[in-house]
């Protein structure tokens, strides 16, 4: 069975994931190339952390990959966990995905973004904007987004290096990764590939985008 270090580590890459704000919008004045300049993310109390990632971890148990006795134990072992403990995981993945924004640009065009962190040729999918209202959702991510991502690098995962779609991801996790950490990582994916809905604004040339979590601010190239 996997390690609860690597359980552990795993439910705060979630978490986080779902704290990034990456996205574009077709508003017509979008076309073109955006870099990124600040991300400002809101700060989760520990208690709503533990049990977000609490609710990570229980489709593992849904699918009868541990037993109850199991499920209870690393339960008991979030709780046990200090403020200070839960605190220092989040700013440590926060700090790895802040590193990634730093050096991230959109590129859209009536419709289809193209997305890259770190340099690194990330995502692409399609959007709209509508009323001050941003939807994108993503149809494939390449494989070098995870190959240079500490975390990945650290589980010992290599993907190819080509475009991804959602079901040819789940596979090739699985295949690495095993089922019962593939598990582990079905909520990641559904935030990955789900539509995602944030407040946007555009003055000049400086693009504003805002989800519960964070505001990431772009400017344009």
């Amino acid at each position: 069975m996997t390690n609860k270090k690597l359980w552990f580590e795993i439910l705060v890459i979630v978490l986080v994931f779902t704290m990034a704000s990456i996205g574009c919008a077709n508003d017509a004045a979008l076309n073109g190339t955006w870099d990124f300049e600040k991300n400002e993310i809101k700060q989760m109390p520990v208690a709503e952390a533990k049990k977000a990632m609490l609710n990570i971890l229980k489709p593992m148990y849904d699918a009868g990959m541990i037993s109850l006795e199991e499920y209870r134990e690393i339960e008991s072992e979030f709780e046990e966990m200090s403020e200070s403990e839960i605190r220092q995981m989040l700013e440590a993945q926060i700090a790895l995905m802040e590193n990634q924004l730093r050096n991230s640009k959109m590129i859209f065009h009536n419709g289809n973004v193209e997305i890259s962190l770190n340099n690194i040729i990330s995502s692409k999918g399609n959007y709209s904007a509508r009323s001050g209202k941003l939807r994108i959702r993503t149809t494939h991510v390449h494989g070098d987004m995870f190959n240079n991502d500490a975390n990945f690098r650290m589980m010992g995962v290599i993907f190819d290096s080509r475009w991804y779609t959602k079901k040819e991801l789940e596979s090739a996790l699985k295949d690495k990764l095993g089922e019962e950490t593939m598990v582990l990582l079905t909520q990641f994916l559904e935030q990955m590939f789900n539509e995602q809905t944030y407040d946007y604004s555009v003055i000049g040339n400086i693009l504003n985008m805002t989800n519960e979590y964070a505001t990431s601010t772009y400017i344009r190239k």
